[in-house]
C-alpha cells in the first residue's frame, strides 16, 4: 500500500516538473525568437533537390503579438553569377501546431499574398537561428545571428 501511494506521489511530482518544463521551454523560445537577427548564410534548395549556397546581406526581425504568433519583415540582397538580387516580404507567423518547431507564414512579396505552410525552426539559441522555408519554387534555408 505505501508503495503505491509514494509511487503515485512520484508519478504526479514527474509529470507537474515535465509540464513546467515545457511551458518555460516555450516562453524562453518566444523570448529568444522576438527581435532583430542578421543573416549569417542563405541556401537555395530547387524541387530536383539542388541545393544552391549564396552570400547574402539582410535579417529578419519577429515581433511577438500574442503567445503563437507575431510579424516579421525579412530583407535580404544575395549574389547569383553576376546578378545581385533583392528579396523582401513581410507578414505575420503563427505557430499553429503542438511544437514551437514548426509555423505558418502569411506573407506579402512582390505585392502577392500567399500562405508558407510549415516552415520550421531547426535551430534557436540566445545568438544563433536556423530556419526553413518551404515553397512551390523551393526551400529557403537561412542562418542568422543576433
Amino acid at each position: 500500500m505505501w508503495i503505491s501511494s509514494t509511487l503515485k506521489t512520484t508519478s504526479l511530482i514527474i509529470l507537474m516538473l515535465s509540464v513546467l518544463s515545457s511551458c518555460n521551454k516555450d516562453r524562453k523560445f518566444e523570448k529568444e525568437l522576438s527581435g532583430q537577427w542578421t543573416i549569417e548564410s542563405y541556401e537555395f534548395t530547387n524541387p530536383n533537390g539542388l541545393s544552391y549556397y549564396y552570400p547574402a546581406e539582410g535579417g529578419i526581425t519577429f515581433n511577438k503579438e500574442t503567445e503563437n504568433s507575431g510579424t516579421y519583415t525579412l530583407d535580404y540582397t544575395y549574389v547569383s553569377g553576376t546578378d545581385t538580387i533583392h528579396e523582401s516580404e513581410s507578414g505575420e507567423y503563427n505557430f499553429n501546431y503542438d511544437d514551437t518547431e514548426h509555423y505558418d507564414m502569411y506573407r506579402t512579396k512582390n505585392g502577392i499574398s500567399d500562405t508558407l505552410k510549415n516552415a520550421r525552426i531547426i535551430l534557436i539559441t540566445k545568438t544563433d537561428l536556423r530556419t526553413e522555408m518551404g515553397e512551390v519554387s523551393g526551400r529557403r534555408t537561412f542562418v542568422f545571428n543576433k
